[in-house]
C-alpha cells in the first residue's frame, strides 16, 4: 500500500483510499495515522493492493508506447 505526500506526481496517480493514501508532506502525525490505519485493516490493505496491480498496468511500457502510437497516428498525416 502506497502512502505518499500530496506533492508532485503521486497526487496525480493515487486515489485516496482506493490505491493508496496521501498525506501532508509536513505532518508526521498524519503519516503515522495513515500507517497505523493501513496496518490494522487487512481487508482494506488487500483491496488496495489488488487495485494497485490494476493501476500499475496502465503505466506498463507497452501500454504507454501503444498510447503514444495511437496519439501519433491520430495527429499525423503519415500512417
Amino acid at each position: 500500500v502506497v502512502i505518499a505526500t500530496m506533492s508532485g506526481g503521486p497526487k496525480d496517480v493515487i486515489e485516496e483510499g482506493v490505491n493508496g493514501y496521501l498525506v501532508n508532506p509536513f505532518s508526521v502525525d498524519e503519516l503515522a495515522l495513515k500507517m497505523e490505519k493501513t496496518l490494522l485493516d487487512d481487508m482494506k490493505m488487500k483491496k488496495i493492493s489488488i487495485k494497485n496491480i490494476e493501476t500499475v498496468q496502465k503505466y506498463d511500457i507497452l501500454a504507454v508506447a501503444n498510447e503514444y502510437l495511437l496519439h501519433y497516428k491520430k495527429t499525423s498525416r503519415i500512417v
